[in-house]
């Protein structure tokens, strides 16, 4: 077989989201962008439970219900 014959096939990528709470009973603000005057999507309750879905900085990109934003780190606890 010639080396163009070959199928190239994508590697598995396997799910890397974590699991994470809000540390506080406090709420806290899922923001559009990683910063912390970024708009804010929604108000998600003290001691929610999200997926971690990435990193930037000091922010976790986390989905919250069926929304998808930023939070600051230090406000959530990873499971």
């Amino acid at each position: 077989r010639r080396s163009s014959d070959l199928a190239i096939e994508e590697p598995v990528k396997k799910e890397t989201s974590k699991r994470g709470i809000v540390n506080s009973s406090c709420p806290l603000n899922l923001r559009s962008e990683p910063k912390k005057d970024a708009k804010i999507v929604t108000i998600m309750p003290g001691e929610s439970r999200l997926s971690i879905e990435g990193e930037d900085g000091d922010f976790y990109k986390v989905k919250f219900n069926s929304l998808e934003g930023y939070a600051m780190k230090k406000f959530i606890d990873v499971k």
